[in-house]
Formats: C-alpha cells, sequence, structure tokens
C-alpha cells in the first residue's frame, strides 16, 4: 500500500469554481485539482496533502497594521492560513498542511540572510517548501512525493 506525500503550489483559490476533474476513472467535482488527486491517490494507498500558499493572499488591511517583521510575519501567516485551511475543509479533503511561502515585493534586489549565508528568494522559497514537505513526509513515512502543478507554481 502507497503513502504519497500530495504537493499542490496554488495560487487565489477563493476564485476558483467548482469543475468535474477526472483522473483515469475517477471523477470529482471540486474547486479545486486536488481533491481529485488525492481521491485518485487514496485508491491504492493514503496520501497526505501539503498546500503551498503565497503570502501575496494577504488582505491590504493586514499589511497596513503591521509595521515590524514579527508583526507581518505572525498577521500574514495566521490569515493567509486560516483561509487556506477553511478552504479545503469545505472541500472535504481531511488532515492537511497548509504552508504560507514567501512572495511579496520585488526580490530583484533584495538580500536575505540566514546565519550570515546570503540567500536569493528563489532558494529561500525552496527550502521553506522543503522544510514543510520534509515535515510531512517523515511524520507519515511516505514512500512517494506527487506533485499536483494543475494551479501552476506562485513564485512571483
Amino acid at each position: 500500500m502507497a503513502r504519497s506525500l500530495v504537493v499542490a503550489p496554488w495560487g487565489d483559490f477563493r476564485e476558483w469554481s467548482e469543475v468535474e476533474y477526472r483522473l483515469d476513472d475517477v471523477s470529482t467535482k471540486s474547486r479545486s485539482t486536488l481533491r481529485a488527486v488525492l481521491k485518485y491517490e487514496r485508491g491504492s494507498g493514503e496520501a497526505y496533502p501539503v498546500v503551498l500558499i503565497p503570502e501575496t493572499l494577504v488582505s491590504g488591511d493586514v499589511l497596513g497594521r503591521c509595521r515590524d517583521p514579527e508583526c507581518y510575519r505572525k498577521e500574514v501567516y495566521d490569515a493567509v492560513g486560516k483561509d487556506a485551511s477553511m478552504f479545503l475543509e469545505e472541500m472535504g479533503v481531511g488532515e492537511s498542511r497548509v504552508c504560507v511561502m514567501p512572495n511579496i515585493g520585488d526580490y530583484s534586489m533584495a538580500r536575505w540572510e540566514i546565519r550570515g549565508v546570503d540567500l536569493n528568494i528563489v532558494s529561500y522559497y525552496s527550502s521553506m517548501a522543503m522544510l514543510c514537505m520534509l515535515g510531512v513526509g517523515l511524520e507519515k513515512s511516505v514512500d512517494r512525493v506527487v506533485v499536483d502543478l494543475s494551479h501552476g507554481i506562485t513564485l512571483w
């Protein structure tokens, strides 16, 4: 029996309408392909979803309230993560992990530094995504990773 980690990078899920998705003989009506992929994967074992959400989905009022990085981080990650978790719950996805990913602003001139090591935004995004996936993968002892790119990769 397979144990799959299903990774789905998303954009603005709040704008999605319900459609019918088909994978082989599995048909599902949903606002996201993730539900169909999970149904397909769960036909041959267990599947654990990880959704990567861009921080750009935060509302302007949160940005206006925060003047320091710690406030921003907490407010953005709480607000965006909670919205995505509620969306997944409404879709009936079951247990899932939502990871809010960095991508606000113009990073072409940005300098990210962690413990004295320069890091570009692509490396930062990739590292954050890997840590999120690794946590679930180790916790659930998965033996394969399925990436659902149906909604695209929202990095910039």
